[in-house]
């Protein structure tokens, strides 16, 4: 209530155009609205002025939200993935052989809403929020706020102006195609540019006395030669004239506007982030002397000299960190919200910090079954835990967790790309373009029926079923049969062929170890006709049962290319007598690696693989059949070693690699450049030596270039050289990671 006798100031609003990677600008205009002393009574945004907006709105300083943004990770901002070791084993594996997705039913293709439903863009907002109540009225805050929507419904102009801050940044900044529309309570949001992205009367509807406008926005002239050479160009040129249409008559609302030069900036250009923060500050300081002259009016209307105040409201970000003493969680199934409550109940009874949910909220999207797992901060009400409330000495609040399950289709279609290409002393190509079809939920939730057939240099049709048993653990029966031959001609060696049919039948019971790996064991019973000669031979059929264990445990942060962590295998195979095959076998094989940063952009791996043969070869002169050797060569390392026809019952190998990381550029497929040296010695043999210095070892070193697009899409390009100072050159695509 203001005294009848003070005079009363007029009211301030900064209204903050969308723009995307544009939309930082903002932040420079703040700073200078700051430093003139120009005080901000409300904040109105649409898309990135929203974000920037509500930050500034909920008492983020400008100098602040400069921090963030040059901060934020904007490659994960535009991801929906979280840290590798929060997705289950089969969850992963599937993320990182197939690079497409989507449902199907009987009305067709389902491709969702968006690229993507914006989780890790949603989690970021909601910790830089976290100690602002989620339902509170925007006029309580430090500065009152509004952030502009469309409903993607009925087309409708929304404007948000109570409940969550955060849902309320969130919804107004998603794009049509990037992001699938956002939900508020009964309405699902979009983008509010297309609708109104410059919101002057949105201000002036609040009672603004006067309006400082901010817009964004790259030129609209576009010569009509680009346009031709893509569709996307014209799509792109259309959203323009649709934003100009509606901005248009804002412009004239507004009391002062200021229009920051954009050239040599795009939407897109997130990592240039302060480069256009300043280009906003530029914009600002042209325009210094109408700011100052009405920094002074408004300051002589209250009689208070030009500083610009602190900002003050109910719930100012100077709060100290909610205690949470009660967690609740809303959507999804009863066994959803229990699995929920286990990752968050460790937070009851504690004053947490953003830090705090960042485990939680990774460990519940990693399930795999939402598409958005939300947090809130709710005020605190009578049935909080008071025990807590009362030991913490502090007014408790409720943690909110919603869970929004992800539309699980009556299938799924899969499409991934595998090859590896070497040119050294010859040539050697393989590629294989694998189709998956899934069927979802067949058997309970979580079961799947996947068929899948991998065609170009190898024939390969296979299908199983998985079946969980509870929550760590499952039952896969399958079959399979493979259809491949292999030219090959080593170092100094003869040129050879080994061509092979496989015919597999077997069942695998398995435990899931947490995030980290898995446990199997099961019965294999193959059909294998292999023949290794020098272009000529006899085939030989062999009907093989055999016992197979199967130990996995993976922590690193990415199969391509990883910076971190560790990963490790062991499968040991028995072999039992058949009719066709009077040789039982132990096979024993096992790799590892482990890989460390270095800080900054750069990490070091060591891998080690090994393997042997037990094998009893009884009257067999050939020792082992070609299906059962160990290769000189591999894709990972000793990819030089890859067309060697040698072979053995015995395998030893040890590597390093450097790897330095390039900056990323942001997006749904995203780029990471990866420069990459590796080395490495390996050895295979028939018999064990006598002594080790009877090992004659094999060295390889190789530099590259890779590129890594998404968790199973990559490329990389290697040249270097084996012993005998062989050189060659490699080339892997697709889902090569190992």
């Amino acid at each position: 209530v203001v005294p009848a006798d003070e005079p009363v100031r007029p009211r301030v609003a900064v209204v903050l155009s969308g723009g995307a990677a544009l939309g930082l600008a903002h932040i420079g205009v703040l700073e200078v609205l700051e430093e003139v002393g120009i005080p901000v009574d409300m904040v109105v945004g649409t898309s990135m002025g929203a974000l920037v907006g509500g930050f500034y709105a909920a008492g983020y300083s400008p100098q602040e939200i400069r921090s963030i943004s040059g901060g934020i990770d904007w490659v994960v901002m535009f991801t929906d993935t979280v840290a590798r070791r929060f997705f289950p084993d089969r969850e992963r594996a599937l993320r990182e052989r197939f690079f497409l997705e989507a449902g199907f039913d009987r009305d067709g293709i389902h491709l969702g809403g968006g690229l993507l439903a914006g989780q890790n863009i949603t989690a970021i907002i909601e910790r830089l929020t976290l100690r602002i109540p989620d339902d509170i009225d925007f006029d309580e805050l430090p500065r009152a706020f509004r952030a502009v929507a469309a409903d993607v419904s009925t087309g409708e102009e929304v404007v948000v102006s109570s409940g969550s801050l955060s849902d309320a940044m969130r919804a107004s900044m998603s794009i049509p195609g990037l992001f699938a529309p956002y939900r508020i309570g009964d309405r699902f949001l979009i983008d509010g540019g297309v609708v109104n992205n410059l919101p002057v009367d949105v201000a002036r509807a609040m009672g603004a006395d006067i309006v400082i406008a901010v817009e964004v926005a790259e030129k609209m002239a576009v010569p009509v030669e680009r346009l031709s050479r893509s569709p996307l160009a014209s799509i792109d040129q259309s959203t323009k004239i649709l934003i100009e249409t509606n901005v248009r008559p804002q412009r004239a609302l507004a009391d002062i506007l200021i229009r920051p030069d954009m050239s040599g900036f795009s939407r897109m250009g997130f990592f240039d982030a302060l480069e256009i923060a300043d280009r906003g500050e530029a914009a600002a300081r042209e325009q210094l002397p109408r700011l100052r002259q009405l920094a002074q009016q408004l300051h002589e209307a209250r009689g208070t000299p030009p500083i610009a105040p602190s900002p003050s409201g109910r719930y100012f970000l100077s709060l100290s960190d909610p205690l949470v003493t009660r967690v609740i969680v809303q959507g999804g199934t009863d066994d959803d919200r229990v699995a929920a409550l286990v990752q968050f109940a460790p937070l009851v009874g504690r004053a947490i910090t953003p830090a705090d949910l960042e485990g939680p909220v990774a460990a519940v999207y990693g399930i795999g079954r939402y598409d958005l797992v939300k947090t809130q901060i709710l005020r605190s009400g009578a049935d909080d835990d008071a025990d807590a409330r009362d030991k913490a000495g502090m007014d408790g609040h409720t943690l909110l967790v919603t869970l929004e399950p992800r539309v699980v289709s009556w299938g799924t279609v899969r499409v991934g790309l595998s090859y590896a290409g070497v040119i050294a002393s010859s040539a050697y190509s393989r590629m294989v373009i694998t189709q998956s079809f899934t069927l979802n939920n067949l058997t309970g939730r979580g079961s799947a029926w996947s068929t899948e057939l991998g065609i170009v240099n190898v024939l390969a049709v296979s299908t199983s079923y998985f079946q969980p048993l509870g929550r760590d653990f499952f039952l896969v029966p399958y079959a399979g049969y493979l259809a491949e031959t292999e030219r090959m001609s080593g170092i100094g060696t003869a040129n050879a062929v080994i061509d092979s049919q496989e015919a597999v039948f077997g069942v695998d019971l398995g435990a899931q170890l947490w995030r980290f790996g898995e446990l199997r064991a099961g019965y294999r019973l193959s059909l294998v006709q292999s023949l290794m000669t020098e272009l000529d031979g006899e085939r030989a059929w062999a009907t093989i049962p055999a016992l197979v264990a199967v130990a996995l445990v993976d922590s690193r942060d990415s199969r391509l290319f990883p910076r971190r962590g560790s990963a490790a295998e062991v499968e040991y195979q028995m072999a039992l007598p058949s009719r066709s095959f009077d040789h039982t076998f132990h096979r024993l094989e096992g790799r590892g690696e482990s890989h460390l940063s270095l800080g900054g952009r750069a990490s070091m791996g060591a891998i080690v693989s090994a393997g042997s043969d037990f094998t009893d070869t009884g009257d067999d002169p050939s020792g082992l059949r070609p299906f059962n050797q160990f290769s000189l060569g591999d894709d990972r390392v000793f990819v030089g070693y890859r067309n060697d026809a040698r072979r053995g019952r015995h395998r030893l190998a040890a590597a390093s690699e450097l790897r330095v990381f390039l900056r990323e550029t942001p997006g749904t497929l995203r780029a990471e450049p990866v420069v990459v040296l590796d080395g490495g010695v390996a050895e295979t043999w028939r018999d064990a030596p006598d002594h080790w210095s009877d090992l004659r070892v094999n060295w390889t070193a190789s530099a590259g270039m890779g590129v890594r697009f998404s968790d199973a899409l990559g490329v990389l390009l290697r040249v270097g050289m084996v012993r005998e100072w062989q050189p060659f050159i490699a080339l892997n695509l697709g889902a090569f990671g190992f």
